[in-house]
């Protein structure tokens, strides 16, 4: 079962690098493809944070993904007051689970899940 820390952790490493690649996004200009930019950003990262957080959780990998996606959806509320409509909010948990699918799976390749007994 996974505990409030490594909630906490993995959702910290999802929002850490999506921030991360939207800044660099942010600092490289604004030009015509920003927006293009910005959603290849946060495709690369999101994914790449999944894959870390479900190399890093070993058991019920995709049960605590699934956690980590909520609690960055959640948090992901502040995007409202950067300029985000309720409904792209709302829709942005479909590409949070497509992300996490990916990088959760990727994960798989690396790190093998361990059963509830071997946990």
């Amino acid at each position: 079962m996974s505990n409030f820390k490594e909630l906490s952790r993995d959702a910290f490493i999802v929002l850490g690098l999506t921030f991360l690649g939207g800044f660099i996004v942010g600092i490289s200009g604004q030009g015509q493809d920003h927006l293009l930019a910005v959603a290849i950003s946060n495709l690369i990262f999101s994914t790449l944070g999944f894959f870390i957080a479900g190399c890093l959780n070993k058991s019920n990998r995709f049960k605590h993904l699934s956690k980590v996606v909520l609690i960055v959806w959640v948090v992901s509320l502040v995007n409202l007051l950067f300029g985000i409509t309720p409904l792209q909010w709302l829709s942005s948990i479909i590409f949070l689970f497509i992300t996490m699918g990916i990088g959760g799976g990727l994960s798989l390749l690396f790190v093998k899940q361990q059963s509830e007994a071997n946990a």
